[in-house]
């Protein structure tokens, strides 16, 4: 049988710019962009077959607000709307239980398809989304929302996902003139996202899979700028960049330049960002809790470490996986070369 699911998931275009960025307008200019691409992007729901579901953009109705959560903010919303027709089984007979399991009928059955489609549906959303928002130059910020099937009274919810870490990180990279990142279209990511093993099931595997799992946990971290998320830009650095146990550091820092260019300025930033790590894992560092009541010089310090910190293992983690994806890379190796010192020397001073 045929049953249409509808996701209605209101976006949200904060009004505050991130450096030179003003997501309002990179996030209407995504919205059009998601809605002219319709139907040209494929959901692969696995046994259940491949949509391509029609993308809409509406106003937040009242209706709306008595199911979906609308957060209080300085930001434009509105709601995606995302509907796909979907094929589900038919004649599904009863289960009949032979241990500790529940029976369950046809229609208990039907709901359960349900369920699993929802999950897969919601899964693919997020997938379309982060590639939107590893371009750089789209901003999809989803809040929590709800699919639903026609003439079903069970909600699924959506949760956020957020990817102002990756603004913060383009503008500290323009800030310190390093790592560049360059342009790539959301056909080139879906394309290469697709061929990265275990990504369409969330649970990758490899030197890259567990790098692009890193991005997408900071994603869904309401607090984009935190130790968590440093640590999982780091993760993912160490994954692509590094073998063995030691020499992590020198191992990110000299090969990241082999592949992203030479890095001139701040040569420090990246020691700086092992330092932190180091010294907040080994409980060598003060830190505040959630619900902190006053600001001190200490606790602006701190912020400003982490920030830093995390911003930079960003933007060198996406430069890399834009490069990857530039190159149609499912990884990078690394091999030593020997030639002549002066010539070398040359090579890295022009």
């Amino acid at each position: 049988m045929i049953q249409r699911i509808t996701a209605v998931i209101p976006v949200s275009m904060p009004l505050m710019n991130i450096g030179k960025f003003n997501r309002k307008d990179i996030g209407l200019k995504t919205l059009n962009l998601i809605v002219e691409r319709n139907k040209l992007h494929c959901f692969d729901l696995n046994e259940y077959g491949q949509v391509f579901p029609i993308f809409s953009i509406e106003e937040i109705s009242d209706e709306i607000k008595d199911i979906v959560r609308i957060p209080i903010s300085l930001s434009l919303k509105k709601l995606l709307c995302i509907t796909a027709e979907v094929e589900l089984p038919e004649d599904i007979e009863d289960f009949k239980s032979n241990g500790d399991l529940p029976e369950l009928t046809s229609k208990d059955m039907l709901e359960f398809h349900k369920s699993i489609v929802s999950s897969i549906f919601k899964k693919r959303i997020y997938d379309y989304a982060i590639a939107l928002n590893m371009c750089g130059e789209h901003y999809l910020c989803l809040c929590e929302g709800i699919i639903k099937f026609d003439n079903c009274n069970y909600l699924y919810r959506t949760t956020n996902l957020n990817p102002d870490f990756i603004f913060e990180a383009i503008t500290m990279s323009e800030q310190i003139n390093w790592p560049q990142f360059k342009s790539v279209t959301i056909d080139q990511v879906l394309k290469w996202l697709n061929n990265q093993q275990g990504f369409l099931d969330g649970f990758g595997g490899g030197k890259v899979g567990r790098a692009l799992n890193a991005i997408v946990n900071i994603s869904f971290k309401h607090e984009t700028s935190s130790p968590e998320s440093l640590f999982w830009a780091m993760i993912g650095l160490e994954s692509i960049y590094t073998s063995g146990k030691s020499g992590l550091l020198e191992q990110v820092r000299d090969k990241s330049q082999t592949l992203l260019g030479k890095q001139d300025k701040f040569k420090k930033i990246l020691n700086r960002m092992y330092d932190i790590r180091s010294r907040f894992v080994h409980g060598d560092l003060d830190f505040a809790t959630p619900n902190y009541l006053y600001d001190s010089d200490e606790l602006e310090k701190y912020q400003s470490d982490i920030c830093e910190a995390q911003q930079i293992a960003v933007a060198v983690l996406l430069c890399t996986i834009q490069e990857l994806v530039i190159q149609n890379w499912n990884g990078v190796s690394f091999n030593y070369s020997v030639a002549d010192s002066q010539e070398m020397d040359k090579l890295y001073s022009t």
